[in-house]
């Protein structure tokens, strides 16, 4: 479930980084990127062969999505209005998209990867982007409906 869902994350984050405006960093992250691709394939590709297995092996499975994604949506940063540091970063190139751009692109990409798998994200479904499934800010505790 890391490998999918907080790689994924740090994939989201870190590919934009690949041209930010200083060299040396944007260099490390082409290669660093490479490595958390394999890892973030890698982790898919298991959850594939579990839930592909016994019930118990699925339920497993969704219950790490549950365990996992809000951790993973925080990774981002806080939300645009609380982000002390976007709008800097921004203006030097650093950062290339703020925090909600970056997890809404996260989310986008990882609800149909959540379908093929036959998981049910643990978040908040609005109608408005074009494959419907768009997020607000978690919390740091999630869901209101969270035990």
């Amino acid at each position: 479930m890391i490998g999918w869902l907080v790689d994924g994350a740090a994939i989201c984050n870190q590919v934009p980084l690949c041209r930010c405006s200083y060299g040396p960093y944007a260099r490390a992250m082409v290669r660093i990127c490479k490595e958390e691709s394999f890892h973030q394939r890698q982790g898919y590709e298991l959850l594939l062969a579990m839930v592909n297995g016994t019930d118990a092996q699925r339920e497993m499975v969704q219950e790490s999505t549950n365990r996992f994604w809000w951790p993973s949506l925080m990774m981002f940063g806080p939300p645009d209005g609380d982000s002390p540091n976007t709008r800097q970063s921004m203006a030097w190139g650093i950062k290339r998209h703020t925090n909600d751009e970056l997890r809404q692109r996260f989310v986008d990409m990882t609800v149909p990867q959540a379908e093929a798998l036959g998981v049910t994200l643990p978040t908040r479904v609005c109608a408005g982007t074009p494959n419907a499934a768009t997020t607000t800010s978690p919390s740091p505790t999630g869901p209101s409906s969270r035990p």
